[in-house]
């Protein structure tokens, strides 16, 4: 047998590519990325799927302002609309959540996966604002009803402690 070095290489008896083109790789990421185009819509499209992730993020927002008024001894409150809502001090200037710069503020129709929801009915005191006292401690309860397609929710913040309490209608039930 010859050394290497002298045998000659044709095409045939070219040592075989191991490995992945990059035209496969290319492929399976417009794949992924239809598939990604078509799923999240649909996901987020569904009343509970949407209704339960507003809850959970007004339970965010209301424990990160809880947690910046108790730092800073200082009240604050969280004005509803029924678009959304927005954590400010006692002089209407925007609060950002600790170690965050930007404020908290959420509105449905700029958020991308809560377009299309709506605070129906806010019930909370006068100026429907949950109000924060210096100790981080809801001064005043209230209800919320979040509406988003057929389905909808029931907020109900307790006064204190400030916990989401959280009711689904019968009648928006499957």
């Amino acid at each position: 047998m010859l050394p290497p070095s002298m045998r000659s290489r044709t095409p045939s008896n070219r040592p075989a590519r191991r490995g992945v083109s990059l035209l496969a790789i290319l492929i399976s990421l417009a794949l992924v990325a239809i598939a990604a185009m078509l799923a999240i819509p649909a996901y987020f499209g569904d009343p509970d799927v949407t209704l339960d992730a507003l809850v959970q993020l007004l339970d965010r927002d209301v424990r990160a302002l809880q947690n910046r008024t108790a730092f800073a001894r200082a009240p604050g409150l969280l004005r509803f609309t029924s678009d959304g809502w927005q954590a400010v001090d006692g002089e209407g200037r925007p609060l950002c959540a600790m170690g965050d710069d930007a404020p908290i503020v959420r509105s449905f129709s700029r958020d991308g996966v809560f377009e299309g929801v709506v605070l129906e009915r806010i019930e909370l005191g006068g100026d429907d604002a949950l109000r924060i006292d210096e100790r981080g401690l809801a001064t005043e309860g209230g209800k919320l009803f979040a509406r988003f397609g057929d389905g909808w929710r029931q907020i109900e913040i307790e006064a204190g402690a400030g916990h989401l309490v959280v009711t689904q209608p019968a009648s928006a039930s499957r």
